[in-house]
């Protein structure tokens, strides 16, 4: 027995070596994870009650004084003060050139129909006059005034803006870069909440489905042409502006505030550390997820976290491609959440199961060549768990933890099944691309280290599954015998997610030797920054001698920690150079999507440009 092992040996129990396991496993969390776990939580600030921007006696700087004061008093007359604000303040809006965007920052006019339309959309909504789905109605004088909203651009049905919450001031440590446009009208974000299932693929959507709109207040004239006012709501990532009072002018746009509001408010997630100890726990929230309803034409992109991580980590990567509207235009995004405690090879047999679910229904509904163009993007283990999907088994993993054939085998059929899955399986005819980021072909040092031990301790397998599983073993003579540890203290168990990250284990070693489908393309992209154990240095946690596969079409090795390797604009630059480039060796009909989901390209006054007035701003 090594010096470690005799050192942890005398202190396999007691509350030093739960002391012991916490620190260094403290450690361990802040150096391998995709996501910075520990760091500060997201912020979100909703807009304040404004003060008046310019000096005055004009009857719309009175208004909007008046609207200010019943706020500040919590008045039930605010909203109706801040409507009549909204409203002088639309007439007073100065023509400005198509995306003339100095143009708005400079006049006080526009701003001030943004922050009046902004308080007047949470002071109706905090006082109960929102109807989801339908619309406000504010009580005036003369009576209640009905003020039905219009999505414009949407593949979202109107019965699914469930709420709108305007956009103030927010930062996250999982969002670097924001997408802002300035222009008219105000930046919200809108919660789905539950929904029953309206399109094929909703099922995917999950129970906290969130996106991005601008908010603009009009006046306009009902059907028997009395005026009154409509709410229009529009998708600033398909339209970059809008008729204005005098005139074409740019739509304001908050394209990164939705990504923070779920960080802020969805509270009932698992954290990663908790998927991480108990993975066994919350399968209720692993699975596929799409960030938004199938939209037939596009190809979609599936994101895959790594280890102690969860789809979180992406936020930077899908902020950015998706404030792109040639990104947007060809691509949809999905991500693949799961608990990282359990070998890898679990979630890549149900991800292979939940991605050939997802597309049978999709295809059955309509068929859709975009849907056999899928890419893979796999951070870390994720990209280990991507690997799986495009290679061929055989009996070779099997046979690195088994002596006898499955079917020899005494045990319930539901359990061999299951097995059956992870250990036996073909490529996935639909993945065409995979983008390895920071993936550990040939495993990490640091799992075979002390540090790595104590951390893999830390798991917590449900305690009926591992024992069915080790008698099951104990009944089948050489079922499962190189893949079951038996620790000096303890009870016998199968390894966890770090166990088949050491470089020596077996079963790692037989994935790695796998073969590739070879119609699939490969590309790889690597980190190096500080001392990572290895030959040829590495990220700090995976070596680069580990990171490269030799079957990549392309390779980039940037200046980056495995933690920020997938979220740095370079490595962003280069996966949309690739998926440029598979989109443009995909069918013009694939790879641009169907006419019906894009309305507003009927009217190209209404087009985003080639070239959006979005900036990334460092601060929210």
């Amino acid at each position: 027995m090594s010096s470690q092992c005799v050192v942890a040996a005398r202190f396999a129990s007691g509350p030093m070596v739960r002391w012991i396991r916490v620190v260094f496993a403290a450690w361990f969390m802040t150096a391998l994870p995709g996501c910075a776990i520990l760091s500060p939580t997201a912020l979100w600030v909703p807009p304040g009650i404004p003060q008046p921007l310019s000096p005055g006696d004009d009857v719309c700087t009175r208004a909007f004084a008046a609207a200010s004061a019943a706020d500040e008093q919590n008045s039930e007359d605010a909203p109706r003060l801040w409507m009549v604000a909204t409203q002088l303040a639309w007439r007073e809006l100065p023509p400005g050139a198509p995306h003339s965007v100095s143009n708005i920052e400079t006049c006080a006019a526009w701003q001030r129909y943004q922050l009046a339309l902004g308080r007047f959309l949470e002071t109706a909504r905090d006082q109960g006059l929102w109807k989801p789905g339908e619309g406000f109605q504010i009580n005036t004088a003369r009576g209640p005034v009905w003020i039905p909203i219009e999505p414009r651009g949407f593949v979202w049905q109107p019965g699914e803006f469930q709420q709108l919450r305007a956009v103030g001031c927010y930062n996250s440590p999982s969002l670097t870069r924001h997408h802002v446009r300035a222009g008219v009208g105000a930046p919200v974000v809108v919660e789905r909440g539950p929904h029953p299932p309206l399109r094929p693929g909703d099922r995917f959507l999950g129970p906290h489905a969130l996106f991005t709109a601008t908010a603009i207040l009009r006046p306009t004239n009902d059907a028997a042409g009395e005026p009154g006012l409509v709410l229009e709501l529009w998708n600033p990532r398909h339209a970059a502006q809008v008729d204005g009072p005098q005139g074409a002018v740019p739509l304001a746009a908050d394209l990164s505030a939705p990504f923070v509001f779920h960080e802020a408010f969805v509270a009932d997630l698992p954290d990663p550390f908790e998927m991480f100890v108990h993975p066994d726990n919350n399968p209720e929230f692993e699975g596929l997820l799409f960030l938004e309803p199938y939209q037939p034409g596009k190809i979609p992109v599936i994101l895959v976290h790594g280890l102690l991580s969860s789809p979180r980590t992406w936020i930077d990567l899908a902020n950015d491609l998706r404030a792109n509207p040639e990104f947007t235009s060809r691509y949809q995004v999905w991500a693949f959440g799961y608990a990282t405690g359990r070998p890898f090879v679990r979630a890549a047999a149900d991800l292979r199961r939940q991605l050939r679910l997802a597309l049978e229904e999709l295809q059955t509904t309509c068929p859709d060549p975009a849907l056999d163009q899928v890419v893979l993007i796999g951070h870390s283990m994720g990209g280990l768990i991507s690997k799986l999907q495009v290679s061929s088994s055989g009996d070779q993993l099997w046979t690195t933890i088994s002596d006898r054939p499955l079917d020899d085998l005494e045990m319930p059929e539901e359990l061999r099944d299951a097995i059956e899955d992870m250990m036996y399986f073909e490529p996935t005819p639909a993945v065409k691309r995979v983008i390895f980021v920071g993936t550990p072909h040939r495993g990490a040092a640091l799992a075979h280290q002390m540090i790595g031990r104590i951390s893999s301790s830390l798991v917590k397998r449900d305690p009926d599954g591992m024992s069915r599983l080790v008698q099951l073993a104990e009944q089948n003579e050489g079922f499962l015998n190189r893949l079951i540890w038996k620790p000096v203290f303890g009870q016998a168990r199968l390894p966890t997610s770090i166990d088949l990250l050491d470089p020596q284990h077996p079963l790692l070693q037989a994935v790695d030797s796998l073969p590739i489908d070879q119609r699939v393309q490969i590309h790889t992209i690597a980190g190096k920054w500080l001392y990572t154990i290895g030959p040829g240095g590495g990220d700090g946690v995976v070596p680069l001698s580990s990171a490269v596969h030799q079957q990549a079409q392309t390779e980039l090795v940037i200046n980056a920690s495995h933690t920020a390797v997938h979220r740095s604009p370079e490595s962003i630059a280069e996966i949309w150079t690739i998926l440029r480039e598979h989109a443009e060796g995909v069918s013009r009909s694939t790879a641009t999507g169907l006419e019906h989901f894009h309305p507003l390209k009927e009217d190209p006054a209404h087009a985003v440009p080639p070239e959006p007035a979005l900036s990334p701003a460092d601060e929210g």
